[in-house]
């Protein structure tokens, strides 16, 4: 007798991204010759 064996697979991203200014946070130094924006990515990955 065979069996029939029935798997769900569940899998998901998620993915986050954020920018941030530096000088909001008071790091004003070497402004305006470095860069302002911060940006942070998160990605995270499940099954």
């Amino acid at each position: 007798m065979n069996r029939i064996l029935t798997q769900f697979v569940l899998l998901f991203t998620i993915f986050f991204s954020v920018v941030l200014k530096r000088s909001d946070f008071g790091m004003k130094k070497y402004l305006p010759g470095l860069g302002d924006d911060v940006q942070i990515d998160i990605e995270t990955e499940a099954n």
